[in-house]
C-alpha cells in the first residue's frame, strides 16, 4: 500500500507526460477527493480515465452489472417445463426390455411390496432375489447376478415370453428381429415367485458398492472381513455354508474356493 504517502498541497498537471497529481492532505489516504471521501465515508481510489474508448468501456461495465437481473420469468418456465418433460416416452414391451430398476443395487435394501392379496403387505429383502434365483442361475455370482439382472413384475409380456420359452426348437430359429431380454423365474421358495421375475439388461452394469469398502487383504485385523466380502460377491452361493463350512475360518474358505471365482468378475 505503501503508506504513508507523501503529502500534496496542491494538484497539479505535468504537461510533457500528461501525469496528474491530486492533492493529498493526509498521509493515510489515497488519492484525494473531498466529495466522494464524505459521500462513501471511506478511503478511497480515483482511476484516471484517458481516452473516449475506455470512458464507454468503463460506462458500459458499469451499466451491465447494475442492471444485471436473474433469468426472465419466461426463460425460467421454459428450463422448468423442459427438465419435467425431457424423458424417454417407452412402449411397454420395449421397456421391459430396455427399462433399469436401480432398487436392486443395494445388497441389503428392503422393499414393501404388496402381495397376491390386496389387504396384505410382504416385506422383502432383496437380498433374497439372488438367494432363490432360478436354478439355470446357480453358477453366477452375486456380483455379476446385480449387474446383469433386475427384478420386475410379471406382465402379459413377460407371460408370453415364458409361454415361447416352452415352444419347439423350430418356432425359436424362425423368429424374427433382436431376441427378447432373457427373464428367469424365481424358486417357489420365494415370497414374490408367483408376481415377480429377474430380467437380463440389455447391456451388463457395473455394481457400485455402497458403505464400507472392502477391507485390506494384508493386514491381520481385516483379512477375516476381506476374505468374507470376497467369496460373497464372487463365488455362486445360496446359504452362507455354501461358502464357509462352521469349522472353517473365512480365510481357510478362500484358500479352498478361490478357484471358483470366474476371471471375468
Amino acid at each position: 500500500m505503501r503508506m504513508p504517502r507523501k503529502l500534496i498541497s496542491k494538484s497539479t498537471t505535468d504537461p510533457a507526460t500528461g501525469n496528474i497529481c491530486m492533492r493529498r492532505s493526509d498521509p493515510w489516504s489515497n488519492n484525494f477527493n473531498e466529495y466522494l471521501i464524505v459521500a462513501c465515508r471511506s478511503n478511497i481510489d480515483i482511476t484516471f480515465i484517458w481516452s473516449g474508448s475506455d470512458a464507454k468501456a468503463l460506462v458500459y461495465y458499469i451499466t451491465d452489472y447494475v442492471t444485471k437481473t436473474s433469468l426472465s420469468f419466461h426463460d425460467t418456465f421454459s428450463l422448468v417445463q423442459k427438465s419435467i418433460t425431457a424423458q424417454d416416452v417407452i412402449d411397454d414391451d420395449i421397456y421391459d426390455d430396455e427399462a433399469i430398476d436401480n432398487d436392486n443395487n443395494d445388497e441389503e435394501q428392503f422393499q414393501i411390496q404388496s402381495a397376491e392379496h390386496d389387504k396384505k403387505y410382504v416385506l422383502v429383502k432383496t437380498r433374497i432375489d439372488y438367494q432363490y434365483r432360478s436354478d439355470n442361475l446357480n453358477r453366477m455370482c452375486l456380483y455379476d447376478f446385480v449387474g446383469i439382472f433386475y427384478k420386475k413384475k410379471i406382465n402379459s409380456t413377460d407371460l408370453k415370453y415364458l409361454s415361447k420359452i416352452a415352444g419347439s426348437i423350430e418356432e425359436k430359429i424362425n423368429q424374427k428381429g433382436r431376441p427378447p431380454n432373457e427373464r428367469f423365474l424365481f424358486q417357489k421358495q420365494h415370497p414374490q415367485a408367483t408376481t415377480y421375475l429377474m430380467m437380463k439388461y440389455s447391456e451388463p452394469y457395473v455394481p457400485v458398492l455402497y458403505g464400507p469398502q472392502i477391507p485390506r487383504r494384508d493386514r491381520d485385523n481385516t483379512r477375516e472381513r476381506y476374505c468374507r466380502a470376497i467369496l460373497t460377491f464372487f463365488v455362486p452361493w445360496r446359504t452362507v455354508t455354501d461358502l464357509c463350512d462352521i469349522s472353517q475360518t473365512w480365510e481357510d474358505a478362500f484358500k479352498c474356493q478361490q478357484h471358483l471365482i470366474l476371471r471375468h468378475s
